[in-house]
């Protein structure tokens, strides 16, 4: 862990917070698609395109992406770019990388994974770090209910534990 970087960022926060007249939004939070595998007994994002299919078009382009990320270049200190599953998202490199070249003062990437297609993750984070300005810090999470199988399956609705183990190892 980058103890240093985490010092720097949080007092950059409370800066912006507690020392400024008019605080302004930090965090950006981006769904970027519904689309997952997981069948989670609490979350339903994963049934949307499957009530109604005609709804994934609709999400948003890479262009569109990028007018946003102009009109929060100066604000952005972190962004989170969630789902579903991110890495579903055929062009979430690309979505990263332009939000890393437009975003001036962006300083922290986190994204959420539910670790079930570990050589795709591998690969495109491999990408995206080979490609991402040293100056800004990006983070996975991989969400795990239990390591214990049948738990995992009930929470999940999927037999694959073992997938989550092979993504984080």
């Amino acid at each position: 862990m980058d103890t240093q970087f985490y010092f720097n960022f949080f007092g950059i926060l409370l800066k912006n917070r507690f020392l400024t007249r008019n605080p302004i939004p930090y965090k950006y939070i981006f769904i970027l698609t519904n689309l997952c595998q997981s069948r989670c007994n609490s979350c339903f994002i994963w049934k949307i395109y499957i009530d109604n299919p005609a709804l994934l078009k609709d999400e948003l382009k890479l262009e569109e992406y990028e007018k946003i990320f102009q009109s929060i270049k100066d604000r952005a200190f972190w962004i989170n770019f969630s789902g579903g599953e991110p890495f579903l998202r055929k062009d979430l490199e690309d979505i990263i990388l332009r939000s890393a070249e437009i975003i001036n003062v962006l300083r922290l990437i986190n994204m959420p994974t539910n670790g079930l297609v570990p050589n795709v993750i591998v690969r495109r984070v491999k990408r995206i770090l080979d490609n991402l300005p040293e100056k800004i810090h990006f983070d996975i999470t991989v969400s795990l209910d239990s390591i214990k199988r049948e738990k995992y399956k009930e929470n999940r609705g999927l037999d694959a534990v073992n997938k989550f183990i092979d993504c984080y190892n």
